[in-house]
């Protein structure tokens, strides 16, 4: 295990990053370390927009199938948003 202390805004963080092998371990630096942390918060963004923007968390259908078509449209709008966001 590796710990990492990041300040993005005002309190410290602190990360811990288990890797399986203790070659892995001592090859995974600070640089590594910001890749998969740009990586986490691009998921956590993601969720957040899914949430939020699409509000995926609320229906007025009870059917499995309506469910599922909501859902459907929610991940679609996403993607059809981050395309929108991406040809800035």
């Amino acid at each position: 295990m590796k710990l990492f202390r990041t300040q993005l805004k005002d309190p410290l963080r602190h990360y811990v990053v288990h890797l399986p092998n203790e070659e892995s371990l001592s090859s995974f630096g600070r640089t590594e370390f910001s890749k998969l942390h740009d990586q986490h918060w691009m998921i956590e963004q993601y969720h957040r927009t899914i949430k939020q923007v699409c509000h995926i968390e609320h229906f007025q259908v009870r059917g499995k199938v309506a469910i599922k078509n909501h859902l459907f449209a929610a991940f679609v709008a996403t993607m059809h948003l981050q395309r929108l966001l991406s040809q800035k």
